[in-house]
């Protein structure tokens, strides 16, 4: 679990009622966090690489990381949003509609080949608007938890979601 940018681990300590120790081995990679701490942590902080780091930590990697190399300004969100433009790109070029009308049970390997890389370039464009999400509700010290529950309602509202 990644210490939440902005303190250091100690004062995550105090705020999670933990010992510096729990938190610096988990911190190290060498403990993990418990579910109850990781649900904890995220009632506490409202900060999306935050958050995104503690799905990503237990989803078992099925969800998005967080994008943290030498190229990313962490200072602005421009360089993920640059790079989100190029995931849309390449998502939109293998979208073809007539590779997917088939019955997955008769596809050919073309259309299966199709299928795998549209999974690809769509979760990849999917990692990246998470990270440009995270990192523009964090520039602009926006409430991630209320943006996500008005996107969620008026998903459910058009009837696209039914939970």
């Amino acid at each position: 679990m990644s210490i939440r940018q902005g303190i250091n681990g100690e004062q995550m300590a105090r705020e999670l009622h933990l010992d510096p120790t729990t938190v610096s081995k988990m911190k190290n990679d060498k403990r993990n966090a418990t579910t109850d701490t990781a649900h904890f942590s995220l009632q506490v902080y409202d900060d999306g690489e935050y958050t995104q780091d503690v799905a990503h930590l237990f989803t078992d990697g099925r969800t998005a990381p967080t994008i943290d190399g030498l190229a990313v300004d962490r200072e602005t969100p421009l360089a993920i949003m640059i790079q989100a433009l190029e995931e849309i790109k390449d998502v939109t070029e293998v979208l073809d509609l007539k590779l997917f009308i088939r019955n997955p049970e008769h596809a050919s390997d073309v259309e299966i080949n199709a299928a795998e890389t549209a999974y690809r370039e769509s979760k990849e464009l999917e990692w990246v608007m998470s990270n440009l999400c995270a990192r523009i509700a964090d520039f602009y010290k926006l409430n991630g938890k209320e943006l996500d529950k008005a996107v969620k309602r008026k998903w459910k509202a058009s009837e696209v979601l039914s939970i």
